[in-house]
């Protein structure tokens, strides 16, 4: 926090006007007081609670702008015809797959291995227990940890997010093998993006892409993607944006050869020519 705000202090013109005005407002209108009062700060340490708390304020303004939500929000997806065909075709030639996968040998007490289930397996009855789980995928924004199946429950410690019971109730039932499970396998993707105008281009090339387990997230500063395909693989990609977007104006359309993901600037700077260097950066996820 403090490499961040000394460069904040010591380079005022990479300050943003809102951050500046608000540090030296809090030193009665005088700028040099302000920088003096900070560098003492680090110093001593005098000053830790009073300067903290205009830092902390002064960052939390540049996040959202004013009246502006940061919250991720789903955005609007649509599936051509052709994607549509492709992943029903792949789907029934895939009836070929195991059932038997959930008779291998099971060891009493093992959980269910889907993502939120407590249900522990006694005997082959276990295998007919409605399964309570997670659909969704784990989702770090900010300082917060949920689930995109139930983003209105939130967490701030890591071991209680990871202690929150499933939010959907079936149709499945236990499964006790990742292949039962139908679980993924992590994978990558081809992605690449471009620019016109006031708006953004993200393509994901991916295949027989099964919408009901992708989740599309996006937030005025930061793009959230979970996707499902080939009827096995999973892609994430968890970005801070390089530049600001307006969440509502943000669309999804998932083609046969790819998924196209429109984003929609939302910085005065970005639409007035402010081109992207790059998408945006990896948002680290926290694991305590």
């Amino acid at each position: 926090k403090a490499t961040v705000s000394v460069l904040y202090w010591t380079n005022p013109k990479k300050m943003s006007e809102s951050v500046y005005q608000n540090v030296v407002d809090h030193h009665g209108g005088d700028g040099n007081a302000a920088l003096t009062g900070f560098v003492e700060f680090l110093v001593k340490g005098d000053l830790a609670t009073d300067v903290e708390k205009v830092v902390a304020n002064a960052v939390q303004k540049t996040t959202a702008a004013d009246g502006e939500s940061n919250e991720l929000i789903e955005m609007e997806v649509t599936q051509t015809a052709g994607a549509k065909k492709a992943f029903e075709k792949a789907m029934a030639a895939k009836k070929d797959v195991v059932e038997e996968s959930n008779e291998e040998e099971i060891k009493p007490g093992k959980e269910c291995v889907r993502q939120g289930c407590r249900n522990t397996y006694t005997g082959p009855e276990s295998l007919e227990v409605t399964c309570i789980h997670h659909p969704g995928h784990p989702v770090f924004h900010e300082t917060y940890k949920y689930w995109s199946c139930c983003s209105n429950v939130k967490k701030y410690c890591f071991d209680e997010f990871r202690a929150l019971q499933g939010c959907r109730h079936g149709p499945e039932t236990c499964a006790f093998t990742e292949a039962a499970a139908g679980i993924a396998k992590k994978a990558a993707c081809r992605h690449d993006f471009f620019q016109v105008g006031s708006t953004v281009t993200l393509n994901i090339y991916a295949k027989k892409v099964d919408p009901s387990r992708c989740t599309f997230l996006v937030s005025p500063t930061q793009l959230c993607v979970s996707i499902y395909f080939d009827l096995g693989k999973e892609f994430n990609l968890n970005l801070n944006l390089s530049g600001r977007v307006v969440p509502s104006e943000c669309k999804v359309e998932i083609k046969e050869p790819k998924i196209e993901i429109l984003l929609k600037k939302g910085s005065d700077t970005d639409v007035q020519g402010g081109a992207w260097e790059v998408l945006g950066t990896p948002i680290e996820e926290e694991s305590s």
